[in-house]
């Protein structure tokens, strides 16, 4: 895989650790003034409409076999349990614990990178995870006696995450991104909607909340702004695993956390302690350790310079040749 490549995955998966917790502070504002369900069913809604003219008009193919969309329906079957652990804890918890929480989820993603994509972990690799891990106890402080057992579903949401990762990765390589997340919208809308025309059925009392975006103009703005944040986050993650290998990109992921907790300073008003501040640092350092690897592995120059000179001659004026 080129460095170039690499790179660019790199910088996508930057662009992901944004999106996601703008994403995240969304879900804990909308789900006090609506249902998980029509939070979740909103943010398939949206991807449908915004990626399938995108798809078709960039005339991208939609090539997916019956395995690859079998894969497609476990992979949004894990997004869509994910998801629902993942705002439940957004209910109960603030918006830096829960995510500090959920990222056990790179332990998660090395060891099944490991096993089921046969991808290398190097020692530095795991060094970084675990002083990114230890950060993130810090950011978090561990309360359990205060959080009890809603700090289980960042937990949850961890693995299924690491799981959806998994397979993103295997479906990224062989399909188009971009048709991917139209497929995504689709399957998600077939799984999402029976459970929401259910949640009507069984919740005659609570009909007004369920489609309450329906006459309050400015939630249904907000719902479509979650969908849009959450269609553009899955589509910079996919093709930042399609360009970089999970293993070299994971460490990145906990740039999330600091992110999130400037998202819970200024939003609403949650203001993390010097131990905090300390686990920043570190959760920042461990990205850097990543990044410092993916230096280290690069070719040196001066294997170049053993071939002969002659044949150095003979490409460049082959180069030349094919750019006329």
């Amino acid at each position: 895989m080129k460095d170039d490549n690499i790179l660019y995955g790199i910088f996508l998966m930057l662009a992901f650790c944004i999106l996601a917790p703008i994403g995240d502070a969304l879900a804990k504002s909308l789900i006090t003034k609506t249902t998980l369900i029509t939070l979740i069913f909103s943010r398939f809604f949206v991807q449908t409409l915004l990626m399938t003219p995108i798809t078709l008009a960039l005339r991208k193919p939609f090539d997916f076999s019956a395995k690859t969309l079998a894969l497609c329906t476990l992979r949004v079957s894990l997004m869509i349990a994910a998801m629902m652990a993942m705002i439940v804890a957004l209910r109960y918890m603030a918006l830096a614990d829960a995510i500090s929480i959920a990222f056990i989820m790179p332990f998660f993603v090395l060891i099944l990178s490991h096993f089921i994509m046969k991808e290398s972990i190097a020692k530095r690799q795991v060094l970084a995870c675990a002083i990114g891990f230890v950060g993130a106890l810090l950011v978090i402080q561990p309360a359990f006696v205060t959080i009890g057992w809603a700090a289980i579903f960042p937990v949850l949401a961890a693995f299924l995450f690491a799981a959806f990762l998994i397979v993103t990765r295997k479906i990224a390589k062989t399909v188009d991104a971009f048709a991917l997340q139209s497929v995504t919208g689709v399957i998600g809308l077939a799984l999402i909607v029976p459970t929401l025309c259910l949640a009507h059925v069984s919740e005659l009392n609570k009909i007004s909340i369920t489609f309450g975006f329906l006459t309050d103009p400015s939630l249904f703005l907000f719902l479509v702004i979650f969908g849009l944040n959450s269609s553009l986050a899955q589509l910079a993650l996919i093709l930042s695993l399609k360009y970089a290998p999970g293993s070299k990109t994971v460490s990145l992921q906990y740039l999330e956390i600091p992110i999130a907790v400037l998202i819970g300073i200024f939003v609403f008003s949650e203001v993390p302690n010097l131990s905090a501040l300390i686990g920043m640092c570190l959760i920042a350092g461990a990205g850097l350790l990543s990044l410092l690897k993916q230096e280290a592995k690069r070719p040196s120059a001066p294997t170049q310079l053993k071939q002969p000179q002659h044949s150095l001659r003979a490409r460049n004026t082959a180069s030349s040749k094919t750019l006329a």
